[in-house]
């Protein structure tokens, strides 16, 4: 089957799916995970190629911002986003839930139940245990904004949102455990100033601080509490309209194998995965689309 790569580095091979979950999902094969230290000479040119890819291929498919699905491993997902109409921001949820305490082959974003107050309580005491941050010792709950912003995210960060259960926090940064999470540990990383819930349209210094930074230390921190050798993340924001990053565990002790596999959707219905596509996209179609990405990288 013909690879229709567009961009390769000595860090990452760059190309479209050939069975892809929604027209340009593009798969960046990386040679080592991310936030391998030193995650500056590592991870953040490899985000920032990530970055630049996720432009052009909005501009290419004509869609107002792309998803990020990173399975923890070797393997970042793009995806644009399908159907998004108007300059407004509005929410698409999706209304399918799942849980898994196990790795089921894929990571997603759908929301899981309402997880219980004990188990969240205990998993984070769990993680806060390697972080250093304790209820006894308080929260900081600086917000650089103004103090009546209403958003969710603002809120917890203030900490007027009193059942949280933050694991971590920066003089920039705080993470925490969503109640919604469809695996344990699932952790939502936020700025501690409201920017936009686009993770790829922040400024240079708010996408690295968030991105490479923030992320790579919430990440590590994860994989040490619980014993894990993986942890994927996610860039999507189209639930709470904030810039955050999730971060998933991977609660498996075996390499990852073959991508499961979904259906081909033409517009995004409120969450996002590490699977790919059933059938295989027209040639033709696969072809120009590599041949206009290829132009833009000058490969």
């Amino acid at each position: 089957m013909t690879e229709h790569i567009f961009l390769q580095s000595p860090t990452l091979t760059a190309s479209l799916a050939n069975e892809p979950t929604t027209r340009g999902h593009v798969l960046i094969t990386l040679t080592t995970q991310l936030f391998t230290p030193p995650t500056n000479t590592t991870t953040k040119p490899i985000l920032e190629t990530t970055r630049q890819i996720a432009d052009a291929l909005c501009q290419i498919t004509k869609s107002k911002r792309c998803a990020l699905a990173y399975d923890g491993d070797l393997l970042i997902h793009l995806r644009p986003i399908h159907g998004l109409s108007g300059e407004k921001w509005t929410p698409v949820l999706d209304n399918d839930k799942e849980f898994h305490t196990e790795f089921p082959g894929y990571l997603s974003t759908k929301n899981g139940p309402t997880l219980d107050q004990k188990d969240l309580d205990e998993m984070r005491d769990r993680i806060a245990a390697y972080s250093g941050l304790t209820e006894k010792e308080g929260r900081d709950k600086s917000f650089h904004g103004e103090d009546n912003d209403s958003n969710l995210f603002a809120r917890i960060v203030r900490g007027e949102i009193t059942e949280q259960w933050r694991i971590w926090e920066s003089p920039s940064h705080i993470a925490f455990l969503t109640p919604f999470g469809n695996t344990p540990g699932y952790t939502v990383l936020v700025p501690r100033k409201h920017t936009s819930s686009d993770i790829f349209s922040l400024a240079p210094d708010d996408y690295n601080a968030l991105a490479v930074d923030a992320a790579g230390s919430v990440s590590a921190l994860l994989k040490e509490a619980l014993g894990l050798e993986m942890c994927g993340m996610f860039f999507e924001g189209l639930e709470i309209d904030y810039s955050h990053v999730k971060l998933v565990p991977v609660h498996t002790s075996k390499k990852l194998g073959e991508p499961l596999r979904e259906e081909f959707r033409e517009l995004y219905r409120g969450s996002v995965s590490t699977k790919l596509g059933l059938t295989a996209y027209p040639e033709e179609e696969l072809q120009k689309m590599a041949g206009e990405l290829r132009a833009r990288f000058e490969v």
